[in-house]
């Protein structure tokens, strides 16, 4: 018996209701491909095993410094990196304190203010107008000027 799976055309394959097949039947395309290539490399264990961490670049197994450095304050950004790329491990593990730019008192009115803001938009309309044109009882009467020229 024969194993293998028939295979599309590409006509077919480009036609519009057949491009989700067609995007996994290159995905399957491909994976073979990789896995021919690199067959000889990968052990069973990196296949089916999660004990491994892939590594995009050789220069932290080896433990190498940055490629940029700087000397004598000629580039301040970089000696700042290399800076704290040598401190990292210690600053990391200790607890960084942060300054207070905004005193709480200052923090609370704010607060308070929002919250009030917040309660006279939801309030009903009445309720609005009558705590804004607040009038007394009492008519104000027109009070003639003096004569006393």
């Amino acid at each position: 018996m024969n194993d293998r799976k028939r295979k599309l055309s590409k006509a077919i394959l480009d036609m519009k209701f057949m491009k989700k097949t067609k995007d996994k039947v290159e995905k399957e395309l491909e994976k073979k491909e990789t896995e021919d290539l690199f067959s000889s490399q990968i052990t069973d264990e990196m296949k089916f095993g999660k004990n491994f961490i892939i590594e995009p670049s050789i220069a932290r197994c080896k433990e190498l410094i940055n490629g940029r450095l700087s000397f004598n304050g000629m580039n301040p950004e970089i000696e700042r990196e290399m800076f704290a790329d040598k401190e990292g491990a210690t600053t990391s593990s200790a607890p960084q304190t942060k300054s207070a730019d905004v005193s709480d008192m200052e923090m609370a009115k704010y607060q308070m203010s929002i919250t009030n803001t917040v309660a006279k938009k939801f309030q009903k309309k009445n309720e609005r107008h009558s705590k804004v044109n607040v009038r007394p009882n009492k008519k104000v009467k027109f009070l003639k000027p003096n004569d006393d020229d």
